[in-house]
């Protein structure tokens, strides 16, 4: 028969791994719901800033920018535009 202190042991390892790999699974969660809220409101303002003649430029390029950082590189691609730098 195993030592029962061993098997404790082995409890608790197991224990603090499925904790740590909650925590991590939950922060990666956190992260990818806050880039899809990003992207779906830099779309939504790309779209309207193009619909009032702004003329932002849709390619992988400014996607990839509006999916990371949001409504902050929408506000900087409409500044780039308005001053014809894009």
């Amino acid at each position: 028969m195993a030592n029962p202190l061993l098997l404790i042991f082995a409890a608790l390892a197991v224990l603090i791994a499925l904790v740590l790999l909650w925590g991590a699974l939950k922060k990666m969660l956190e992260w990818l719901v806050t880039l899809a809220i990003n992207s779906v409101l830099g779309l939504i303002m790309l779209y309207v800033l193009n619909s009032l003649g702004l003329g932002i430029p849709i390619n992988y390029v400014t996607l990839l920018a509006i999916a990371i950082f949001g409504l902050p590189a929408v506000a900087i691609l409409a500044i780039l535009s308005f001053f014809k730098m894009i």
